[in-house]
Order: C-alpha cells, then sequence, then structure tokens
C-alpha cells in the first residue's frame, strides 16, 4: 500500500513539472516578455512549495510577486496553479480572469475562465466565455469538451432568465439580450467576492440602467454599499427592494441582516420574527436567513431553520457549506461541541475552502477559546469604518473615544461583537469598549465578562476593567473558566516596590542575618535574631512573624499551636499587617475552616495600596487556599498572577507550581520566602 502511495505521489508531480513545462511553452508561443531570471527562480520555489503542500508559504511567495508584477502572465500562472492545487475556487477564477485580460489571444486561458466560472455557478459568464471560445477557436483539441460544458450552462442559463420573466424582474430572453444581462450580474458578484466593492457597485447599476426591478442586482447593490461604507445608502437601497417586491424572501432576510448591521435591532429582530415564523423553503433565501438569524444571535431559530437544508430540493455545494457552517455554530453555542464538530466535517466536504469552519476548528483544538463564531469582522464593520477605528485606537485613546460616540451604529454592535465575534472583532469591540467607557460600553462589558463566551483571559481583563472603574467591587464574583463556574476575588491595589517604612541599621543588619539563617534552616540562630529585634523594639510585627514562623518549621504540633497563637495576637494588635492574615487565613484553609479563610483573604484583597512581599505573599495565600479547596482553576489563577508579577523561575512561583501539580501543605515551605522589611 505504501508503494502505491508513493507511485501515485510520484505520478501526480511528473503530472504538475508537465504542465508546468506546457505553459512555459505556450508563454513562448505568445511572444511575451518572459519574466527575468530572479523572478523565475522565485516562482520555481513557489511552485516547489505547492509541489510539496505548503500552500501558505506559497501564497505568500506569490502574493507578493503579483503586487509588483501582476503584468507578467507567467506570474499570474502560477497564482491560478496555487489555487487550482488548493480548491480556492473563487481565487482561481480571478486569476483566469487576470490572465485572460493579459493574454487575450490565447484560448487556454479563455477557456479556464470559462471553466472556473462554472465551477463558482456563475453559468452565464461560463456560457459567454465557451461561445467565445468556439468562436474564435472552433478546431481546438478542447473544442468538444467546450461544447459539452455548453450544454451544462445553457439549461441553467434559460432556468434563471424564465424565473426573472416569471417574478417581473426582466422582459429579456436569452437571445434578447438576458444572457448579457445575467453575465453582467455576475460579474458584480465575482468583484463583491473579490472585495472589489467600487466595481461592483458600478457593474449593479449598469444591470439596473437596463432593468430597474432586477432584484438580485438590487440585492447585491445593497451589500456593496454597505461593505463600501455607504451604510446609509445599504439600508434605503435594501428598504426600496423590499417594497418593490415585498413577497421576495432573500430581499427580506438581506434586510434583517442590514437592519442589523446598520444598528436598527429592533426592526431588524422584527423581520427576524416574520422569518422565524415563515421560513422560506428556497436555497438562497434560506440561506441568506439563516445567515441573517445568526448575525442576530438567535441560536434556536438558526437551529430549526438549518435542520431544514437537507429538504431543499435543489442546493448547491456553496450554500449547503454556508448553512451547515452557521448551524454548526449555533449548536456549538448552544452547548453541543460535538455536533458542531461533526457538522463543521460537513460543511469542509462540500466546501473545503471555507475559512470560518477551518478556523473555528482550528481555534477548537487549540483551546483559544473564541469559537464559535460565524463570520468574520470585515462582515460586520465596513473596512473604511473599521481602518478608521484602528488607526484612532493605535495613535490616540480620546481620538477613538470620540469616533465610537460619533458613530451609533458601531457602538450598537460591540455587545454583539463581544458575544459572538471572531477573534478580531472581539478583541477589536474589547478595545473600543474599554476605551470609550461609556455606560453603555460598561454594560457590555459587564455582560461579557460575566458571561461564557469568550477567551478566560479577556473576560478576566474586563472584570478587572470594570473593578478599576468602580463598576464592581472585589468579588468574590462568579466567573467561568477552564469550562466551569468558579469564585473569583478581584485584585487592583497598586503594587510598590520601594521599602514602605524606614528600617534602622541595626535593625536591617540583623534582620538580613536572621532570613539568611531561616533560609537555611537555622532556626535556633533566626530564633535568637528575632528574639533580639523585639528586645529592642517589642512592636516590631515582623519579627514577631518571623519568630512564629521559626517555631512553626521547628518545633511540630507543639510549634503550629503556640505560632497560630502569636499570628492571632499580631492580627488583632495590626489589623493592617497583611503576613499574620495571610498565615491565618492558610491555618484556616487547612483546618477546613473555609468562611473564615475566605473573610480574611478578602480583607486583605481590599488594600489599596501593596508592597510586591505582600502581594506575592497574597497570590501565594490564594493559591494554598484553592489547593485545600481543591479549586484548581482557582489555584491557576492566581498562580498567573503570580507570575506576571515574580516571573515563573522565581522561587515562589515553582514552589505555587509544584503545590498545584502535587498538593501539600505550603505555610512552612513558603513562609521563610517573604521578606517583609
Amino acid at each position: 500500500m505504501a508503494k502505491n502511495q508513493r507511485e501515485r505521489k510520484l505520478a501526480k508531480k511528473k503530472k504538475r513539472e508537465l504542465h508546468r513545462r506546457n505553459e512555459k511553452l505556450k508563454s513562448q508561443s505568445r511572444r511575451i516578455v518572459e519574466p527575468s531570471a530572479k523572478i523565475s527562480r522565485k516562482l520555481e520555489e513557489a511552485y516547489e512549495l505547492i509541489d510539496r503542500g505548503h500552500f501558505d508559504e506559497a501564497e505568500s511567495t506569490i502574493n507578493r510577486l503579483v503586487k509588483r508584477y501582476s503584468q507578467i502572465p507567467a506570474v499570474i500562472e502560477a497564482q491560478l496553479y496555487l489555487y487550482q492545487t488548493n480548491d480556492n475556487l473563487e481565487q482561481c477564477c480571478l486569476a483566469a480572469k487576470q490572465l485572460m485580460k493579459l493574454t487575450p489571444n490565447d484560448p487556454d486561458a479563455v477557456i479556464m475562465y470559462a471553466q472556473s466560472s462554472l465551477f463558482c455557478a456563475r453559468a452565464s459568464i461560463a456560457f459567454v466565455n465557451y461561445r467565445k471560445f468556439l468562436k474564435r477557436w472552433p478546431d481546438h483539441e478542447n473544442a468538444t469538451k467546450a461544447r459539452a460544458a455548453m450544454g451544462i450552462c445553457q439549461p441553467e442559463c434559460l432556468s434563471r432568465i424564465d424565473r426573472s420573466r416569471r417574478s417581473g424582474f426582466t422582459d429579456l430572453t436569452l437571445n434578447n439580450g438576458g444572457l448579457e444581462l445575467f453575465a453582467r450580474h455576475e460579474e458584480s458578484l465575482e468583484q463583491l467576492q473579490a472585495g472589489n466593492f467600487e466595481v461592483a457597485i458600478t457593474l449593479c447599476l449598469d444591470v439596473l440602467k437596463v432593468e430597474p426591478k432586477f432584484l438580485p442586482a438590487r440585492n447585491n447593490l445593497a451589500t456593496c454599499c454597505f461593505q463600501s461604507g455607504d451604510l446609509e445608502s445599504a439600508a434605503t437601497t435594501a428598504r426600496e427592494t423590499c417594497r418593490l417586491a415585498p413577497d421576495n424572501r432573500y430581499a427580506e432576510a438581506n434586510l434583517a441582516k442590514l437592519e442589523f448591521l446598520t444598528g436598527n435591532l429592533d426592526q431588524a429582530n422584527a423581520i427576524a420574527n416574520r422569518i422565524a415564523l415563515n421560513p422560506p423553503h428556497e436555497q438562497d433565501p434560506l440561506v441568506a436567513a439563516i445567515e441573517s438569524l445568526s448575525y442576530l444571535g438567535r441560536d434556536e431559530d438558526v437551529v430549526a431553520l438549518s435542520a431544514t437544508l437537507d429538504q431543499v430540493a435543489k442546493i448547491d455545494d456553496e450554500r449547503r457549506a454556508i448553512g451547515l457552517h452557521h448551524f454548526a455554530v449555533a449548536v456549538f453555542r448552544l452547548g453541543d461541541e460535538k455536533k458542531a464538530r461533526r457538522l463543521w466535517a460537513r460543511c469542509l466536504k462540500h466546501m473545503p475552502s471555507h475559512a470560518e469552519a477551518i478556523a473555528n476548528l482550528n481555534d477548537l483544538d487549540s483551546d483559544d477559546g473564541h469559537a464559535a463564531w460565524a463570520d468574520p469582522i470585515s462582515k460586520w464593520i465596513p473596512k473604511p469604518a473599521l481602518t478608521r477605528l484602528i488607526e484612532s485606537q493605535d495613535n490616540n485613546q480620546s481620538k477613538s473615544r470620540s469616533v465610537i460616540w460619533e458613530n451609533s451604529v458601531i457602538q450598537a454592535l460591540i455587545p454583539a461583537l463581544l458575544d459572538r465575534g471572531d477573534p478580531i472583532g472581539r478583541e477589536f469591540a474589547l478595545r473600543s469598549a474599554i476605551s470609550d467607557a461609556s455606560p453603555p460600553m460598561l454594560d457590555a462589558l459587564k455582560q461579557f465578562a460575566f458571561g461564557h463566551r469568550g477567551p478566560d483571559a479577556m473576560r478576566y481583563e474586563a472584570l478587572m476593567f470594570l473593578h478599576r472603574e468602580g463598576v464592581i467591587d472585589a468579588g468574590p464574583h462568579r466567573f467561568f473558566s477552564r469550562g466551569i463556574w468558579n469564585d473569583v476575588q478581584l485584585f487592583a491595589p497598586e503594587i510598590v516596590f520601594e521599602a514602605t517604612k524606614q528600617v534602622e541599621p541595626w535593625e536591617s543588619k540583623l534582620a538580613e542575618i536572621g532570613f539568611n539563617a531561616q533560609g537555611c534552616g537555622d532556626y535556633e540562630e533566626a530564633e535568637e535574631i528575632w528574639l533580639q529585634i523585639l528586645e529592642r523594639d517589642p512592636d516590631n510585627a515582623s519579627a514577631a512573624f518571623n519568630l512564629a514562623v521559626v517555631w512553626m518549621n521547628r518545633d511540630g504540633a507543639t510549634g503550629r499551636k503556640k505560632a497560630t497563637a502569636k499570628f492571632e495576637d499580631l492580627h488583632e494588635k495590626h489589623p493592617d499587617y497583611l503576613f499574620a492574615s495571610l498565615a491565618l487565613a492558610n491555618i484556616a484553609a487547612k483546618d477546613g475552616n473555609f468562611v473564615r479563610a475566605g473573610e480574611l483573604l478578602g480583607s486583605a484583597m481590599q488594600q489599596k495600596r501593596l508592597h510586591v512581599t505582600e502581594a506575592t505573599a497574597l497570590f501565594c495565600a490564594q493559591i494554598q487556599i484553592a489547593v485545600e479547596r481543591r479549586e484548581f482553576d482557582s489555584a491557576e489563577m492566581a498562580y498567573e498572577m503570580l507570575v506576571n508579577l515574580v516571573g515563573e523561575d522565581h522561587p515562589t512561583a515553582i514552589q505555587s507550581r509544584d503545590l498545584i501539580d502535587r498538593p501539600a501543605s505550603l505555610l512552612q515551605r513558603l513562609a521563610h520566602s517573604f521578606s517583609p522589611f
């Protein structure tokens, strides 16, 4: 079996090499300018990457060449070969069209564009170009194939024109302008897919000059206006389309989406309610309805409509894939990851290049926590507006705030992006909401932070921001982390690294000796040092604390009892002395008194200003108590904060990591690490 696989791979490679040699010969026969030696080497590198299946690297190499040498056919041929190999149909079609423009007298370029258009379900463009090919090269070796393809295209073109005539969109026939009208319309779709929105708008308007009631062109015009940043024209066009054809279900679904994306949530939901009560049953309206309901976050309705996809009499692979993707997103958001994975797998069988399905599955496998989302940010916010906002965030926070305030549409979308945006969209929404900090944005952040969608780290960042802004207290709060709900106490005091009090030279010198002895396990010398300090300064809380630590480390159960009494005494006399409070919290947790442990820890968390040693001790106490309670997710969160403060290689972080991985008693192991002076 392995031998057969190797033989098949070798045969495939030889076929590709033959393809490249043939293309080079064709290029020479066209009498066009050959690429330079440098470009040829780069193209050869790209072909080798494609042969090895390294499509991303190959695309990066080819795109750099296309950016500079888009007028050289050999460069576009390499691009075309890449997209043929990795089954990227839309990009393949665009590359074939570019190649045909560069080499209009090459029959292979014409038939390649026709074939690519057919694969992208643009039958009218395919028919026009197959007809062009046969008219110019009737005796070509591929003429028979072209005639067969025309036999496939023609019934589809006739069917579309007949449906349009019955619907009142046009009076044209196949041979009386109808074919050209549909081909022009499909060109607008092609440009829309490519992101060339201004060109697509021009093409749509050209079609509407001929047939003002041609609804497919009106629907595309609304979408193109939105993507170009003209939100008012987009919504107006969609509303006019629905007035012209109130029974057109595709226009209805398109209007629901555009009402939502232009900030009119109530109108969007009103239309969505009608769709849910009376769903469409034909391919395009059904998939458009599923997509619109997905934008609105109406997961149950998406599932109900998506379940009818298999009942549609005729549905192409692309529309089925889009429907299955949105079905998977809704199912995942409703809690069934296994079924969602199966639906995404089905989606990719029908459309292997579906980028968002692939990205969602990759997110699940990497445990990044963004899944599931339906569409990228580029379909939510027009590129011009998004670019302006991102630039304002990068350059000037106050400017960003004013831009968001001015744009009520974007304000309306931020809660939805936090809930169901793609990774870039959710990050953009979080930064925008934090930058704006207006009451509506604070409400959106609160809903996001206390929800369960989106990465733990992003929701925790929102939680901390809300605490700093005084919107919420330090908690504890219920927080969804690592797949379960936990109680988290927020930590937001200022951490200082300078000494918080002046220490006399004699005391500093003795303390250094005491800590060194304690660290080496020489508890006798350490005890003598702390007693010397207390003899000269009876109220020295640090010396009293470390003396109690010596007893606990050295004297077993008796020492623990004696140390506990000393900690209690310190806590009573010096309630702001954090180390005594944390020691008592650890002891309470060890004894199973988690109520008192929580109270002591909570009071420590309310401090406005902590020395770095106090903050380190606080995080360690959180870890200890969480481990004692077997709340290892909470322990992990405290550990992350500790690492952010001292680094992974700090002895305290190493000991805490070991504690989480191998639960054990902590106080004796950590107490000598702290230096309160």
